[in-house]
């Protein structure tokens, strides 16, 4: 493993019979993991908070690279960032898709850990 991301889609599949699929990035770089961070959190040093909703959209416009969704009408959706802000988040595939960016990328939780040496 080097020191650069790669850029080789993970693709997330239904579970169903649907043939969508999702394609995420497998790895997020620095620049990706500082437009979803800067997005999401406010306020500053130990008072932050994270806008969920944000970090969900922030998320997918960062993780997302591509798909084959359906709409209502069983049409394919062509994959745009514009179109990523009308997916239902409950989506199960759309969950499906987030949930691997997660496993994908563990310290995207912003959970905070200890520095050997550094103190608290």
């Amino acid at each position: 493993m080097g020191a650069f991301v790669t850029r080789e889609p993970v693709r997330v599949t239904a579970d169903d019979d649907s043939g969508e699929w999702i394609d995420v990035k497998p790895k997020l770089s620095v620049g990706d993991r500082e437009k979803i961070l800067n997005r999401s959190y406010q306020g500053v040093g130990k008072k932050q908070t994270i806008t969920v909703g944000t970090a969900t959209t922030a998320i997918m416009e960062t993780g997302f690279v591509g798909w084959f969704l359906k709409d209502d009408n069983g049409d394919a959706v062509p994959f745009s960032k514009d179109a990523i802000k009308n997916l239902d988040a409950d989506y199960p595939l759309v969950e499906k898709a987030i949930e691997r960016i997660g496993e994908l990328n563990p310290t995207l939780s912003g959970e905070e850990t200890e520095t050997p040496g550094s103190e608290n």
